[in-house]
């Protein structure tokens, strides 16, 4: 008796705990996006202001803002429905399913995103010629293609999502070769071929700025050259390097989960409920960190963000200096007042000359 009163106290001590956790999942998640939103409208912003920026390549960047804002205007708010379970019954799990295409699909689609961008950059430095004649039209397919297959993919688990619940073995097993593909085609093959294009574009870098010109003109726009191809090659490279960082665990840890589900391996809740709390925050912040790493180093969106901040403020000098607009308008009025007097003095004085001509003749 006295050990079942001890595992039910010990029950209704992890559930408080699991329930504080959830809890407190709300004030951590929605600063997260709010800023989020926040900083990917900012990039909508910029291409609709700015016209420089509607470049075929710049069009992948505006693809993965639109990915990064659904991440923080649709995903958290979902993920935070189901996490402190606002929805019971079957349209709890219905919400459930929702929420796992959802994250899969925004997590495939922004690996298809780095991939690609980092195939256009490839392109810029290794096949400058061929990177110069890509048309919008044929960017959009592209990007389209990326946004269907993502889709597609993502949507795989809906068909065995009720078995897994079920606890069922296929269910299970097909859960986990999702999860093992997903980490292999999302991560592994791709990173594989990023890793492989900024070796060889640094390589390019460096052996195109050895053999330049010697004079000194060539030479300062040959370190300028080097210096704007170097950064713009570091700024992708930390993009994919944030990416990884803020994705690759928790794929890792989906398969875990499933693995966990076939009871493959051994695993302490708490433990599990923490790590996967400190990955899921970590993942969101990508959505957060990509807009920063285009609108503050990359050179075209940064020139475009400082017109687009200096159009605003003096439209807001404009709308906070009332009184000068008032100044002008009554210097306007005593100037037309001024001149309508000297006009009826004139008048006047050109009567009485008038009078004075008449009375001596």
């Amino acid at each position: 008796m006295l050990e079942v009163n001890n595992t039910t106290s010990a029950a209704v001590q992890d559930q408080m705990v699991s329930d504080e956790r959830r809890l407190e999942a709300l004030p951590q998640l929605l600063p997260i996006g709010f800023l989020i939103v926040l900083t990917n409208f900012v990039v909508f912003l910029l291409f609709y202001s700015s016209q420089s920026l509607r470049k075929p390549s710049n069009y992948l960047l505006l693809s993965l803002a639109i990915c990064d804002f659904l991440n923080g205007f649709v995903n958290i708010p979902l993920f935070l429905l189901v996490f402190i379970r606002v929805v019971k019954g079957s349209k709890f799990l219905v919400l459930l399913c929702a929420v796992e295409v959802s994250h899969n699909f925004i997590a495939i689609t922004a690996a298809c995103h780095i991939v690609l961008i980092t195939a256009a950059k490839y392109l810029a430095v290794m096949r400058p010629l061929k990177y110069h004649v890509i048309k919008k039209r044929t960017m959009l397919l592209v990007i389209g293609g990326a946004w269907i297959i993502s889709a597609l993919v993502a949507a795989a688990p809906i068909g065995w999502f009720s078995m897994r619940n079920r606890k069922e073995r296929t269910g299970l097993i097909l859960e986990t070769a999702f999860n093992v593909f997903c980490l292999v085609a999302v991560f592994v093959v791709p990173y594989t071929f990023i890793l492989f294009a900024y070796i060889t574009m640094f390589r390019k870098v460096c052996k195109r700025n050895h053999h330049r010109g010697l004079n000194r003109r060539t030479r300062s726009r040959s370190r300028k050259k080097k210096k704007t191809e170097r950064k713009c090659l570091i700024i992708f490279a930390t993009m994919a390097t944030v990416f990884v960082v803020c994705w690759f665990p928790w794929f890792v840890l989906r398969l875990i989960y499933s693995l966990i589900g076939q009871r493959l391996i051994q695993h302490d809740p708490v433990a599990m409920m923490i790590t996967a709390q400190v990955f899921l925050i970590v993942r969101y912040l990508t959505s957060f960190i990509n807009p920063l790493l285009y609108t503050f180093f990359k050179q075209d969106f940064w020139s475009a963000l400082k017109r687009t901040v200096i159009k605003m403020s003096r439209k807001d000098l404009k709308l906070t200096t009332p009184d000068s607009r008032l100044k002008r308008r009554s210097t306007k009025k005593s100037t037309n007042r001024n001149q309508t007097n000297s006009l009826k003095k004139s008048r006047v004085q050109n009567r009485k000359h008038l009078c004075n001509r008449v009375q001596v003749v």
